[in-house]
C-alpha cells in the first residue's frame, strides 16, 4: 500500500521500556532528548548492534532493511567530487540522491539520472524513500549513490534508515577499486 508522500518520512522512533533505562532500538524523527523531556529519565540512545544468532527487539534493527534491489552506497560530503568523477566514468547510469547545494554545487540540476534530498536531514528524510524507489524502477540505474547527512541527532534516523538501505556500504569502497 503506498497513501503517497508522507511529511517526515522516516517517523517512527521505537524505544524499548522493558529495562531500567529506557533505549531507542530505532531512531525517528523524535530524538533522544525530547523522550528524556516527556519520561524524565535519562534514554540509552545508543544504537546496539544485534548478532546473528540474536533475536531483534523491533523490525529494521538487524538486516538490510528499505532497500532497493540495486547496489546502494553512502556518500560523505567530502566524497562527493570523487564520487561523480566515479559514476561519469560508468558505462550504464549510476543514481545519484543528494541535497541541492551539492546538485549546484556539482552543476547537476536538470539531468535525468539525478534525485533531489532537498535542502537538509529533515526534507532528505521525506524524500529517501522515494527516490530508492524511483531508481529502483529504472532498469538503466544500477547502483544509486545516496548523500548521508551530518551525524546530529535530528539526522538520526535518515542515517540509519540509509545505513540499512546500502547494507552499511560507502562509495569508498567503490573509489578504492
Amino acid at each position: 500500500m503506498d497513501d503517497g508522500a508522507t511529511k517526515i518520512g522516516v517517523e517512527s522512533t521505537v524505544i524499548d521500556l522493558s529495562t531500567d533505562t529506557p533505549a531507542v532500538l530505532r531512531p525517528g524523527k523524535i530524538t533522544p532528548a525530547q523522550i528524556e523531556a516527556v519520561l524524565g529519565v535519562p534514554v540509552d540512545s545508543e544504537i546496539k548492534h544485534v548478532d546473528a544468532d540474536e533475536a531483534p527487539k523491533a523490525p529494521g534493527m538487524k538486516y538490510r532493511h528499505y532497500a532497493p534491489d540495486k547496489d546502494v552506497y553512502m556518500v560523505a560530503p567530502e566524497d562527493w567530487t570523487q564520487a561523480i568523477i566515479w559514476a561519469q566514468s560508468q558505462l550504464e547510469p549510476v543514481g545519484l540522491m543528494l541535497t541541492n547545494d551539492l546538485i549546484v554545487q556539482h552543476q547537476l540540476a536538470g539531468m535525468d539520472f539525478v534525485w533531489s534530498l532537498g535542502d537538509n536531514g529533515d526534507t532528505a528524510a521525506a524524500k529517501l524513500f522515494a527516490g530508492l524507489r524511483h531508481f529502483d524502477d529504472r532498469k538503466d540505474v544500477l547502483t544509486v549513490l545516496v548523500a548521508a547527512m551530518p551525524n546530529t541527532p535530528e539526522n538520526s534516523a535518515y542515517n540509519n534508515r540509509l545505513g540499512k538501505s546500502s547494507g552499511g556500504h560507502w562509495v569508498t569502497e567503490l573509489l578504492a577499486d
